[in-house]
């Protein structure tokens, strides 16, 4: 082989060719991303919708509904899924593997993009994104300061995000619990009807006035100047001094009609350490980018940050870091890659007999291993857990070439034969059968990187790494093992090398074992048929014992942590979700000894403020009596009595891809059918049989069915009465309500009366409902009794409707003119309203 005679001949060419790999190599390793599992690239894009205020139902109907119907037509759907909370929709669209996640995501972009002015006014732009494994969080922050929370979130988003953001491969940064500024202006509505005003003037005013833009220029000799109008307020009074409009020669500012409050806008989110409120920041990585790196960076700068922070009376502390686990991990599988090397060396030292074939043998390990990692940086992969078993694995494959070769030139020297020659012609000799050798390795992984399914890419990078070092151990055999044999080996005789008493002791005890080998093998000529049959044996209980062997895709680890997600029923307050899930994680600290912090985040990312999560920080391992599945079966145990007030409780790993996905349980079974209460009962059936099945923990349905909303029902002398959500009802009321009067608060609905135009513009279907056209005419402060709205209206008398429908459920004529405001006795369960005539008319309630 030519290769082979060149590296004997010229030995500077057989070792500058390995030392430019091994220099790639070295140069390829610190740029190596470090993750915990490979990055795969699965095709899933989710597209995510907030439309602040919309119920569930009008998710579904005006968001969700129109989106499918636009992505649907693309190719290569597998699945898709929607889910519709309070405000949020998300709709995840699982492709086939084979389409790839860029192209993906750019499909369903583009058919987004046509169809978005098709929805609601109002929503917030949609948030599409492919499902990245390799973006994981890396770790949180959380800041404590008896601060406004308004400074601290300009503090966490100004100084000590934008300092984070500065590192290399860090992603995105989620602020949770954090509070912006916000300036209300808040309407009286009686004062907005003295003036003729509706509330929509003001929105116009507020925005004529606040637009920065061109006004021409103004020419002044040689000279130009370009004139600026400037719309910038800069306080509170400012605003206030905004004017609507000109009556009868006064203006009318925003202080005649509103009060202008410098407050914080409203709380959806919120987080905790160890039940003390904080506000914190989750930072993610980019796909690909050093893990470890990353978090040692950002721990230098929260250090050099610490005296600037603590100036201002701000506490920072890191209450999660993955990259200690993902450390711990690396660090275990580089031990037992070095200890391998270490074992492979002695055992070719106690075989060979010899140091220098031993070295020369050895050297193949480093060399193959280092050049691996050029071929790694050049494909992208990173060091995580399935390359490192990779080349852990690979680690005895790596000599094999190498002793080969040493091995039939230490046979073709004690034959005679000087050592260029031996090295030359023994190399050739078997050049063939290495080659062989190798390529049936390849053969085998090679197939496994290009598998199908999803084990096919969770284990591309572990094929790929496994053929590459294994071709590099080749080309060291063929070029620096025969150039170093040439070189370095003794010239020597048949039998030369078994002298030492180490090596006659280790033959004599070979020899016993070639004995019994060679009497095993006699044995199984002179019985064929007995031995096929042991063979046969021998593999049906193979077989038998594989199907008893528990199976998972990725095995349960001791990260010491875990996680409890925390589902309140649906339309619970931020305030309620707070107050329950703190109370479990203080019930945890407490209770579970090894807890070193809990982390509770509520209202994160798209997740709604019914929804907690609490990560629970453990002692390292060695510091505790217990696994880890131990304490989360504990702690299942413990919140069980959560289950019976109606929350979902689920205590579960931390999900080793960092990803949000749509519901991470093992299994999923989806009901499909056009009965929602058949559905109901059929899901709930299958749950409850779930539960008693030995196994299945947390078990839990998608909502189907929404709770009671409260309803906000608007007495309109014009127009009628009007039901609609309270948060519909606020969108209402700035695009149309002109004075709304007296609002009363009812169990579970709020009321009120408008004297004018009332709600006009609204376009939510089976959410505005007419109840019954009423002559103009004064109408009185709603009244709320149990389930029913009572109203004294001048021409129809006392009315009652039913809440939350609007239906008019009885009229009681009381005669022309205006009627007092409706009264309730609840001694004798009677609703009470006057005439102008003087009659005190009385309605009984049965």
């Amino acid at each position: 082989m030519q290769l082979v005679d060149v590296s004997v001949r010229r030995p500077v060419f057989a070792a500058m060719l390995i030392t430019a790999l091994v220099v790639f190599g070295l140069f390829a390793y610190p740029r190596l991303g470090v993750d915990l599992y490979p990055a795969v690239d699965f095709p899933v894009v989710t597209a995510t919708v907030i439309y602040p205020g919309a119920d569930p139902t009008t998710m579904e109907s005006k968001v969700a509904e129109p989106i499918e119907e636009a992505i649907q037509g693309i190719s290569g759907i597998k699945r898709m899924t929607s889910r519709n909370l309070e405000g949020v929709t998300m709709v995840v669209v699982e492709f086939e593997l084979e389409v790839k996640s860029d192209q993906a995501l750019q499909e369903v972009r583009d058919k987004i993009a046509a169809i978005e002015r098709d929805l609601p006014p109002g929503i917030d732009p949609p948030v599409i994104q492919r499902f990245d494994t390799g973006a994981a969080p890396v770790a949180s922050v959380a800041l404590a300061s008896t601060l406004p929370t308004s400074e601290l979130t300009r503090i966490a988003d100004k100084i000590v995000k934008q300092e984070l953001q500065q590192i290399a491969g860090v992603g995105q940064i989620e602020v949770i619990g954090g509070r912006e500024r916000q300036v209300r202006i808040e309407v009286d509505p009686a004062k907005l009807a003295g003036y003729g005003l509706a509330v929509g003037d003001v929105s116009q005013a507020l925005q004529a006035q606040s637009l920065d833009m061109p006004a021409g220029h103004v020419t002044n000799g040689a000279s130009e100047l370009t004139v600026t109008t400037r719309g910038e307020v800069h306080s509170t009074e400012e605003i206030a001094d905004i004017v609507i409009t000109g009556i009868g020669g006064a203006a009318i500012r925003i202080r005649d009609v509103a009060e202008v409050v410098d407050d914080m806008e409203e709380a959806r989110s919120a987080s905790y350490l160890n039940g003390q409120s904080a506000l914190a920041l989750v930072v993610r990585k980019k796909s690909g980018a050093n893990t470890i790196e990353i978090s040692d960076e950002m721990r230098k700068r929260l250090e050099d940050l610490g005296p600037r922070l603590g100036e201002m009376g701000i506490a920072y502390s890191i209450p999660n870091d993955n990259s200690s686990f993902i450390r711990r991990s690396i660090d275990d599988v580089k031990v037992d890659l070095l200890v391998g090397a270490v074992l492979t060396v002695l055992i070719m030292f106690v075989f060979l007999h010899d140091v220098r074939a031993t070295f020369i043998s050895a050297l193949a390990i480093p060399t193959s291993v280092v050049g691996t990692l050029a071929f790694m940086d050049a494909m992208g992969f990173t060091l995580n857990n399935v390359t490192m078993l990779a080349m852990s694995l690979s680690i005895g494959i790596l000599v094999d070439d190498a002793i080969v070769v040493i091995e039939n030139i230490y046979r073709h020297l004690e034959m005679g034969k000087p050592r260029m020659q031996a090295a030359r012609e023994a190399t050739n000799e078997i050049a063939f059968a290495v080659i062989a050798t190798t390529l049936s390795i390849v053969a085998v992984f090679v197939p496994v990187a290009y598998m199908s399914g999803l084990i096919g890419r969770f284990f591309y990078e572990f094929g790929l790494t496994v053929s590459a070092a294994v071709l590099i151990s080749m080309l060291v055999s063929f070029t620096l093992t025969p150039m170093m044999s040439a070189r370095m080996m003794k010239q020597t005789h048949e039998g030369a090398h078994n002298k030492f008493i180490l090596a006659r002791g280790f033959d004599k005890a070979f020899g016993a074992f070639e004995n019994s080998y060679a009497w095993l093998i006699r044995k199984a000529l002179r019985f064929p048929w007995l031995t096929i049959f042991a063979a046969l044996g021998t593999l049906a209980l193979s077989v038998w014992v594989v199907t008893k062997v528990p199976g998972e895709f990725i095995p349960p680890e001791d990260r010491s942590e875990f996680a409890i997600t925390i589902e309140m029923p649906t339309g619970t307050s931020l305030e309620a979700t707070s107050e329950v899930a703190e109370a479990a994680a203080a019930d945890i600290r407490e209770n579970l000894p090894g807890v070193r912090d809990t982390f509770t985040t509520i209202g994160s990312g798209t997740s709604p403020v019914n929804r907690a999560r609490i990560n629970v920080a453990l002692v390292g391992p060695h510091s505790r009596s217990w696994q880890q599945i131990e304490g989360m079966a504990w702690t299942r145990a413990r919140l069980a009595h959560l289950g019976e007030r109606g929350v979902d409780v689920k205590v579960e790993m931390i999900d080793p891809f960092g990803g949000d996905g749509f519901r991470q349980q093992q299994i999923q079974f989806t009901i499909r059918g056009s009965d929602m209460d058949e559905m109901v009962r059929a899901s709930d059936a299958l749950a409850e049989y779930m539960r008693t099945v030995p196994g299945f923990v947390d078990v839990d349905t998608t909502p189907l069915l929404l709770p009671d909303r409260g309803e906000l029902i608007v007495a309109n002398q014009a127009s009628g009465i009007y039901a609609l959500g309270l948060d519909d009802g606020a969108r209402g009321w700035n695009v149309g309500v002109r004075a709304v009067g007296s609002v009363v608060q009812g169990p579970g609905l709020l009321l009120a009366a408008s004297s004018l135009e009332g709600l006009y513009g609204i376009e939510y279907d089976g959410r505005v409902r007419w109840t019954e056209q009423l002559d103009p005419g004064s109408l009185a402060t709603p009244l709320v009794v149990g389930d029913t709205v009572f109203i004294a209206h001048s021409d129809s008398g006392l009315l009652a409707y039913e809440a939350g429908t609007g239906e008019l459920l009885l009229r009681f004529f009381n005669g022309s003119g205006s009627s007092g405001q409706p009264s309730y006795d609840p001694v004798y369960g009677r609703v009470y309203a006057s005439s102008n005539r003087g009659v005190l008319y009385a309605l009984h309630l049965e």
